[in-house]
């Protein structure tokens, strides 16, 4: 049982090739507050052998849990789309925060779908999507949701997406302020050996799979990610991409119509 942190694709890829391969192994989710565990997802011995999957779910609700993915306003959000995961499971969700009332009211929250006034739902502060499988997928955390330009964005959305790519091993997205009031998005990438990849190419593949909004300004390719000792991303490590090798011919859109001559005009400056 792997649990407490995301559990990565080609970490499952490197257990297939030991002799451990014929051990069930589960993919199990839950913050203490749940009495530990709340899914658990069973990788099959053969699903997708031999390759790198997007992300590995977090399955399904164990038995006497229930899982609820609720948008902002409380409301189920259908599939493939991220909510905030709230658990009830009976006897295993605790109570509340020993000498914390606060705390407690804004994490154990009453169940506005059951009918029993003393149901309580607990409030992990983690996101979540439903796949088309029925299988949760974890996406990170709601403290790690940023807004750029009125967007609310969450940077694991994207980094699941980015993974999908058949070049991209590691991917990690941040929201950088370099010059305050400017934040722009930046994907950190590792490939995979013998791989390459050029940022348009990237772009084009993800306008294909979410909004423009959510697409990185910049796109920074790495040996490795800097990871601290508890295992976890050294986000505060990452380099500021280097804007200065960008061509200008790259961007540059030549006028073709009368309106665009007209613009250009209206802005010279003389």
């Amino acid at each position: 049982m792997v649990g407490g942190e995301r559990f990565l694709p080609e970490v499952v890829q490197l257990w297939r090739r030991t002799p451990l391969d014929s051990v069930r192994l589960l993919n199990v989710y839950g913050p203490t507050e749940t009495t530990i565990a709340a899914t658990f997802y069973d990788i099959a011995y053969d699903q997708n052998e031999g390759q790198i999957v997007e992300s590995i779910p977090i399955g399904r609700p164990l038995a006497n849990r229930t899982i609820y993915i609720l948008d902002g306003t409380g409301s189920p959000v259908p599939i493939g789309i991220a909510g905030e995961l709230y658990i009830i499971a009976g006897v295993g969700v605790a109570r509340g925060y020993l000498n914390r009332p606060d705390l407690t009211a804004e994490r154990f929250i009453l169940d506005p779908f059951s009918g029993d006034p003393e149901a309580h739902l607990y409030r992990t502060g983690d996101m979540a999507r439903y796949r088309g499988d029925g299988n949760i997928e974890f996406l990170g955390r709601v403290d790690d949701q940023v807004e750029i330009h009125g967007y609310r964005i969450e940077p694991g959305e994207i980094e699941v997406v980015l993974s999908g790519h058949p070049a991209v091993r590691q991917s990690v997205v941040v929201a950088r302020e370099d010059i305050p009031g400017d934040k722009y998005l930046v994907a950190y990438l590792v490939l995979h050996e013998a791989e390459s990849v050029k940022s348009d190419d990237l772009k084009s593949y993800m306008t294909r799979l979410v909004s423009t909004y959510m697409i990185p300004s910049a796109f920074v390719l790495l040996q490795t990610l800097p990871m601290m000792t508890t295992g976890k991303v050294d986000r505060r490590v990452l380099p500021a991409p280097d804007f200065s090798s960008r061509s200008i011919k790259e961007d540059f859109v030549a006028p073709k119509h009368m309106l665009h001559f007209q613009l250009i005009a209206i802005w010279k400056i003389s």
